[in-house]
């Protein structure tokens, strides 16, 4: 019963934080989708450290076995898994974390290209696709990080900056490390180049005719 009220209160939570992201991309204008959704995400960051110390409760529990087989093997090891990636200690990285990647896509929607004596915003960017084609509208999205690359590598560094941090404060080796361990994967490194290799043998010969039609760089020269 504890476990199924802390999943509807996860789900209301969650529910309300990407009402509050989809309401903030459709007008980044609007200051109060902003407030919403930044505040979103900064209580997300503490209600993730409630769930850890919740499932701590539960796997260090007497029940652990019991809950086991009630969740499955998968589940209950990615339980596990996510106790390493969250604590207090690391709270305020998260947090500024968090308000960068608004900061962020509140100034990607504000950044624009000057070409052409026009100044073109990310969205417009799919008009000149329609307009001159796909190798000018390639150009344009290219220059457009170009001209805004001072203000991205800001963000950037900062968000490497602060991932280091987070990881070296949970113990581990890299900030790699610590984002492959959330994706709970049950799979190896080897497997999923295994299942690649498998891709380009089985369906590579079926794409090549069609990918040299629209791609310059010959099917046998790509990297998958």
């Amino acid at each position: 019963e504890a476990d199924n009220a802390a999943g509807a209160l996860l789900e209301e939570f969650y529910t309300m934080s990407n009402l509050s992201m989809l309401l903030n991309y459709h007008d980044t204008t609007n200051t109060t989708y902003e407030e919403e959704y930044r505040y979103c995400e900064e209580l997300g960051v503490e209600v993730q450290n409630a769930l850890t110390k919740l499932n701590m409760a539960i796997v260090e529990g007497d029940f652990a076995e019991d809950y086991r087989e009630w969740v499955g093997d998968y589940y209950f090891e990615s339980i596990k898994n996510s106790l390493l990636l969250n604590s207090d200690a690391v709270q305020e990285f998260k947090k500024e974390r968090s308000g960068l990647s608004v900061d962020y896509n509140q100034a990607l929607s504000s950044m624009t290209l000057s070409a052409d004596g026009k100044e073109y915003a990310q969205d417009d960017l799919i008009d000149v696709y329609y307009r001159d084609g796909y190798d000018t509208y390639r150009q344009y999205s290219i220059d457009f990080y170009r001209q805004n690359a001072t203000q991205f590598t800001e963000y950037y560094s900062r968000m490497i900056e602060l991932d280091k941090s987070t990881a070296r404060e949970l113990g581990f080796a890299s900030a790699a490390d610590m984002y492959y361990l959330s994706y709970n994967r049950d799979y190896s490194v080897a497997d999923a180049h295994g299942f690649i290799d498998s891709i380009r043998e089985i369906y590579g010969p079926l794409v090549a005719p069609i990918f040299d039609i629209y791609v310059e760089i010959p099917y046998e020269q790509v990297s998958i």
